[in-house]
Formats: structure tokens, sequence, C-alpha cells
């Protein structure tokens, strides 16, 4: 279950250098629908928080390539972000971030209420065989384009 018809696909291998690219080119699909500007803002941090996640666990569990993949439809921009880890456990949703002195990561659940902040909706599904699916939609508002 992903992106019905996606308008972008993207596939990079799991190093943090190609995170920019990703939330650059899905911020480009967003302004092309006339999303307005704190939105996009918003949906490249979200992006760049739930790609620099995929490339980590996909480099740790054999360097499969992270996948993103976006489509307008309905009023909704959906993005999916793929990668082939153990998979993240549903109760993260929920969870209150965890800050300590060791490291601030998406398993310590700061990634997860980050990204719920940032857009409309956020869900982590399970992917098969292994590996989970971060679907992030953001809302798309008729006539709410931002002036610079």
């Amino acid at each position: 279950m992903m992106v019905d018809q996606p308008e972008l696909e993207l596939a990079f291998p799991p190093r943090p250098e190609y995170v920019r690219m990703a939330r650059h080119t899905v911020a480009a699909l967003a302004r092309l629908y006339e999303f307005d500007d704190d939105s996009v803002e918003n949906l490249k941090l979200a992006v760049s928080e739930a790609c620099t996640n995929a490339v980590t666990v996909n480099a740790e569990s054999g360097a499969e390539p992270v996948r993103v993949l976006a489509g307008v439809a309905d009023g909704w921009l959906t993005i999916d972000i793929l990668d082939a880890g153990p998979g993240v456990s549903p109760s993260l949703m929920d969870q209150q971030p965890q800050f300590d002195s060791n490291e601030f990561t998406f398993e310590k659940g700061l990634s997860l209420p980050l990204i719920r902040g940032l857009v409309d909706e956020l869900a982590v599904l399970p992917r098969q065989p292994h590996g989970s699916v971060v679907r992030m939609r953001l809302a798309h508002t008729a006539g709410e384009k931002q002036s610079s």
C-alpha cells in the first residue's frame, strides 16, 4: 500500500549527501501544485528527517536504496519514504520524545513527533518482507498561496 499514482519516484544510495536531493525534489513537486511557502518549508524538514532515518537503517542493513514516492490526489500531497530496516514500532507514534545525553535517534522517538508537527497526517506502516513506510500527507488548501 503505497502512493497509488506516484508523480515522483526516487531511489538513492543510503548516504547522507542524497537527503538534500530528495528534500528539494519533493519541495519542487509541492511548488508545482502551489503549496504555500510555510507548507513547503515544513515539508522539506519532514522529508529530511524521514530520509535521514531511512539512510541510517538502510546503511546498517545491507545498503538497499532508499525509495521516495510522492503524488498529489484529491487535494492531498502524499509522500512515502521506504526503508529496509527492522521496522519502527507503531508505539513510537504516541510516545513523547526522549531527550538524553547520548544520541537523538529516530528509534528514541524524537523524529516522529517532529514530523507529526510538520505535516497534516503521519503513519508508519510495515513493509514486507521487512522495513517501514513513513507516510506523510499534506492537505492542499486552494487559494491560500502565500506571497513573499
